[in-house]
C-alpha cells in the first residue's frame, strides 16, 4: 500500500504492528515494545537488548558445556591411568 511516493506501510519485525516507513532498510517501528521486561524500549532497541541477552546466555551455556566435557575426559583419563 502506497500513500505517497516515498511513504509505505510495513509490518514491524518485532511487534508485528503496521507502521509507515521511508527507508527500505527500516525493519522496526518507533513504538514501545510489547514484550514483557522491554515495554520501556522502542522495538529496535528491544530487539538489540534481547539479542545481546541471548548471546550472553549462549556464551554461558557453551562455557558450562566445555567445562563439563573437559571434566568427563579428565575423569576417563584418571580412571584409565593415562
Amino acid at each position: 500500500l502506497v500513500l505517497h511516493n516515498y511513504t509505505k506501510i510495513r509490518k514491524c519485525n518485532h511487534c508485528e504492528r503496521l507502521y509507515y516507513y521511508n527507508h527500505s532498510n527500516q525493519k522496526y517501528c518507533n513504538r514501545k515494545s510489547t514484550y514483557e521486561d522491554y515495554t520501556h524500549l522502542e522495538c529496535e532497541q528491544a530487539v538489540r537488548n534481547i539479542k545481546q541477552r541471548l548471546s550472553e546466555r549462549n556464551k554461558s551455556i557453551q562455557s558450562h558445556f566445555c567445562r563439563f566435557i573437559f571434566m568427563c575426559i579428565f575423569r576417563i583419563v584418571l580412571q584409565n591411568g593415562c
